[in-house]
């Protein structure tokens, strides 16, 4: 095995208190580059250890608060609300953030968002190098006058960014744009899984005697925080157009307080199309053992979301031999083919997402032929290790720019 040389990176995050995907993403990265041999410390506001993966006992956390002693915490327990709460209350302490790591001896900073872009961009020192990795977008283009204000200081940092690094080539289009940055700075690494606990993963949940569902019914499944580029209502219309297959059921995994006003226009659009019976939320946080075991015992993965940067759940499900329909506004979209490992259907078109549905129920021999290809496909193109050495080389590429340089 070559030699390699050994970086210290340092990972941004202005919270750490839920599991979501950007945080499981830098998590898993952290993990790949440590195996390669390089020290990584993780940078956060706000840090609730008890809330997130249990992987995070092995990882360096240098934090500002924790917030299992914060009196928000004892106020606020939904995880996600209190996110957001300390995203912005970071704002009112940048000073204080910066100073956890301003004098570390850091040779790549890696944030993983916007925020953490604007915070070590005025900070780093020339030998250092600024290599970011952006799953969602800010919606600063078309926004109101607070976010073109925003966007103005976003393009301000251009030119202290080495590389920024995205999921797929929708979300590399978005960042030229947002930043008004030279192309060759944004570089597409797709995300991966574990593979190993994928194809090893057999619980199953029997979720036509938890939700009391007919036998014979057909069960199409989400698994998603609650926000609106989610479009569940997508389906639920769909399922209103296939209204005469009464088997066909939809399952969403949710945790319905998440967004509140998103959630009470769900149930009105059940309503209003009498689906009551027919589509079931399960509200909950879920550990990642009880989301996989959930999304196991669902017949197909439906992934409406647009807009989507990538779309881990979709490969997830994918690995454990669930067929997926996926709407061609997400990221994922990019790399799976219609009729072979996927069903892909054009956003936001819902007689073709319903003629989608019809077409993947309808031949259960083929539906088992796709999703045994999806597994196949997913479990031999995508891995955490394959994640980690990608970025890798990216990060070494840029450092010895750097150095070659000064």
């Amino acid at each position: 095995m070559r030699k390699r040389k050994q970086l210290t990176i340092g990972i941004i995050l202005p919270t750490i208190i839920s599991k979501n995907g950007t945080v499981k993403q830098s998590l898993e990265l952290a993990k790949a580059l440590q195996s390669l041999g390089h020290e990584v410390i993780f940078f956060t506001y706000a840090y609730l250890k008890d809330a997130i993966f249990p992987e995070f006992d092995k990882q360096k956390v240098c934090y500002c608060i924790d917030l299992k002693k914060s009196i928000f915490y004892k106020i606020i327990k939904n995880p996600a609300k209190l996110e957001i709460l300390y995203l912005y209350i970071a704002f009112l302490f940048i000073s204080r953030f910066r100073r956890l790591f301003q004098y570390k001896r850091i040779n790549i900073y890696n944030p993983h968002d916007w925020f953490g872009l604007w915070l070590v961009a005025n900070i780093k020192k020339n030998n250092q190098c600024l290599i970011a990795n952006i799953n969602d977008v800010p919606n600063r283009i078309n926004g109101k006058i607070i976010e073109k204000i925003k966007l103005f200081w976003d393009r301000r940092i251009t030119s202290k960014i080495d590389q920024i690094i995205v999921l797929d080539f929708q979300n590399k289009t978005k960042v030229i744009t947002w930043l008004n940055i030279n192309p060759d700075k944004v570089t597409v690494v797709r995300s991966g899984l574990d593979t190993l606990k994928y194809q090893q993963f057999t619980k199953k949940m029997d979720l036509k005697r938890e939700l009391n569902i007919p036998e014979k019914s057909f069960i199409l499944i989400s698994a998603n925080l609650l926000t609106w580029n989610r479009r569940y209502e997508d389906v639920i219309r769909a399922l209103n157009k296939l209204r005469n297959n009464t088997l066909l059921h939809f399952v969403i995994l949710t945790k319905l307080d998440f967004n509140s006003s998103y959630a009470v226009f769900l149930k009105e659009e059940i309503r209003k199309y009498k689906l009551t019976k027919r589509v079931h939320f399960i509200d909950k946080f879920f550990t990642d053992e009880e989301r996989m075991a959930y999304i196991k015992g669902g017949d197909i993965l439906i992934f409406p979301n647009s807009p989507q940067t990538w779309g881990l759940t979709v490969i997830e499900a994918m690995a454990m031999g669930v067929p997926v329909i996926v709407s061609s506004g997400s990221g994922v979209s990019e790399v799976l083919k219609d009729g072979e490992n996927a069903f892909i259907y054009p956003s936001g078109d819902i007689n073709k997402l319903a003629d989608t549905i019809l077409r993947a129920i309808s031949d259960r021999k083929k539906l088992k032929k796709i999703a045994d290809l999806g597994r196949e496909y997913v479990l031999s193109s995508f891995s955490w290790e394959k994640f980690g050495k990608d970025v890798e080389r990216i990060m070494i590429e840029n450092f010895k720019i750097k150095k070659n340089l000064l």
